[in-house]
């Protein structure tokens, strides 16, 4: 049977064998070239559901326009699409951003897996007195309870020598599946965790075709080192693997440089502008809002004698920010000076 792209809320309660019951599904069905009786029985096979003993309730729309609406009660988050001249491309119409129900405040209340968190999710495994429920076995059905809720995603654990977490990766099946229609420039970045285990989180994204950001993926990971980097990369590679005039934007991080250098010796890497010009503001003091507007000039610039011309004006304010330049290369962040096509 083919797989359909269906988007699904549902909800209801776990009985004590660990069955899900009494919900409802509101459903989006994308791929319009099926049956109801298809998307019957996708459902049924992916959630598991004894249809000799349950009935499966759906309510659907296949339609050039779809709402997304708060199951709150009396809640007046709401998102209005339609399609734009009957294209596969859909503009945002109406959207009511603001929540008057308790959903939002209860998902974010927890942000943290703290105990109390954990416990709602396993106490039913304690029925049993017998029970033999190790913390090895929490973090194996809280991992695949992952990867039910999200088919057809790349989510990988590794551990330290002592058995202790060391990374985790996650790519979804959206993003996975939406790549291939992207533009093939990857940007990637790492950033500190603050909540109470620390760490780092590094992400990749791209550009899709109207020009919006893509998230990729993302990592936990111990810290920016050559190490983490180079797992994050691999498992970036297998997952998403590589197309032609592929290039990664990245900041001048080393790791990261060396890395990819390492994983991804085939294609080229450049800078980020954005990251770049933060390193000449906090390096060099003069005149920043007229070398910013240069600098951008410079990098977005398609001929050589419009990015030499703002290039001999930074000089004349300060020579050391063009031997900066020059020795990062300008083929790193140029677009004129560029070796694939930045455009």
């Amino acid at each position: 049977m083919a797989n359909l792209a269906v988007l699904l809320y549902f909800n209801g309660r776990w009985d004590s064998s660990n069955k899900y019951i009494n919900y409802l599904a509101d459903g989006v069905l994308i791929n319009t070239n099926s049956t109801f009786a298809s998307l019957v029985s996708v459902i049924v096979a992916q959630l598991s559901i004894d249809t000799s003993t349950s009935k499966v309730e759906i309510r659907y729309k296949i339609d050039e326009s779809y709402s997304i609406k708060c199951l709150g009660e009396n809640c007046t988050w709401n998102l209005c699409t339609s399609s734009v001249n009957k294209s596969q491309m859909f503009a945002i119409r109406d959207f009511e951003s603001e929540y008057t129900c308790l959903l939002l405040h209860n998902s974010l209340s927890k942000r943290q897996a703290t105990k109390t968190v954990v416990g709602s999710i396993i106490v039913d495994k304690y029925i049993d007195p017998d029970a033999n429920y190790t913390p090895r076995d929490i973090q194996n059905d809280m991992l695949h309870e992952y990867e039910a809720t999200y088919p057809g995603s790349y989510i990988r654990l590794h551990k330290s020598e002592d058995d202790h977490f060391l990374y985790a990766f996650v790519a979804l099946f959206t993003s996975i599946k939406r790549w291939e229609y992207c533009r093939p420039i990857v940007v990637v970045d790492g950033t500190f965790l603050k909540g109470a285990y620390k760490g780092t989180m590094l992400t990749a994204n791209t550009l899709d075709a109207a020009g919006s950001i893509l998230p990729l993926d993302y990592a936990i990971v111990d810290s920016e080192n050559d190490a983490s980097w180079r797992w994050f990369f691999e498992q970036f590679r297998e997952v998403f693997g590589q197309r032609s005039e592929m290039c990664i934007a990245l900041d001048r991080q080393a790791s990261i440089i060396k890395v990819t250098s390492i994983v991804y010796d085939e294609i080229p890497h450049f800078a980020c502008i954005w990251h770049l010009l933060q390193n000449i503001m906090e390096n060099f003091r003069k005149s920043q809002q007229k070398i910013t507007e240069l600098f951008y000039s410079m990098a977005k610039t398609y001929t050589t004698v419009e990015f030499n011309q703002h290039m001999e004006i930074v000089e004349k304010i300060d020579k050391r920010i063009k031997d900066y330049l020059l020795k990062i290369g300008y083929n790193k962040w140029s677009r004129v000076h560029a070796q694939v096509n930045r455009t």
